[in-house]
């Protein structure tokens, strides 16, 4: 991947960056901690991730199989898919944001970055989206093997 960003891992401003990525990966939980100081972010996170295994849950009851997690076929599981493309919209606005203010900056490093980001991003969370719905024009038989791959 450093090829394809096109990252310099000698530039001390990049190695900066990265280990603020990594210490952020590491712990978390540390943003939970935080006491009277929790922000709406982390108020926003805990909603949506009860909102999903809520709706994971719900999924069970239409689907004997605890490992059919790939049939999304019921209103809990297009719910699900629902909400991943809400997420994708939410990325792909709010990187545009972040896309155009890094440009107005002239920081070509980092608007070239966050260029590709938003491909890779918005990609892997449209895939989800894009398989569940592909998926009813695929022979009964096939289906399984298509979702299961896709």
């Amino acid at each position: 991947l450093k090829s394809f960003f096109h990252i310099d891992s000698d530039n001390p401003d990049v190695k900066y960056r990265i280990s603020l990525v990594a210490a952020a990966l590491r712990s978390p939980v540390n943003m939970l901690k935080r006491g009277a100081d929790t922000t709406v972010g982390v108020v926003i996170l805990l909603f949506f991730g009860c909102v999903h295994l809520i709706l994971e849950l719900m999924a069970r009851k239409h689907h004997e199989d605890f490992e059919a997690f790939h049939d999304h076929d019921h209103w809990p599981g297009y719910a699900l898919v629902g909400l991943r493309v809400f997420f994708a919209i939410l990325f792909i606005v709010a990187g545009g944001s972040t896309f155009a203010t890094a440009k107005r900056q002239q920081d070509s490093p980092l608007s070239t970055f966050i260029r590709h980001l938003l491909i890779i991003g918005a990609g892997w969370l449209l895939a989800f989206p894009f398989v569940v719905f592909t998926a009813s024009f695929v022979p009964l038989v096939w289906r399984h093997r298509y979702v299961a791959g896709g």
